[in-house]
């Protein structure tokens, strides 16, 4: 995991391969603790535009309502008044719900 925040950590909206790389893994892998343990980790860049792009990701199809915590739990904290704003502006009441719902289901890892 420590590999994975390393990459995060240098990766920026024009220096892309490290994430695409981890969005790569997290697509092909069938392993569950794999998928959770790699979106814990890219929301750890410092930088804004990613971390935004991460919070988009969380709510997509391809992440499991139960694992948007995951996401939560691993933001940098360069990035935590970014996600503060997303969460009060969620592009819809329906995402909000599965936020939500998200955060009371799993609530334990976001410590």
């Amino acid at each position: 995991m420590a590999v994975y925040v390393a990459v995060m950590r240098n990766a920026s909206i024009t220096n892309r391969n490290g994430f695409m790389s981890l969005l790569k893994i997290y697509r092909e892998t069938d392993a569950v603790h794999e998928k959770e343990r790699i979106l814990r980790t890219i929301a750890s860049s410092p930088n804004l535009e990613l971390v935004e792009e991460v919070l988009n990701f969380l709510i997509s199809d391809e992440v499991r309502d139960q694992d948007i915590v995951c996401g939560f739990a691993g933001i940098s904290l360069e990035g935590c008044e970014i996600a503060w704003r997303w969460l009060k502006v969620c592009s819809s009441l329906q995402n909000w719900f599965k936020v939500i719902n998200a955060l009371f289901f799993k609530p334990q890892l976001l410590i």
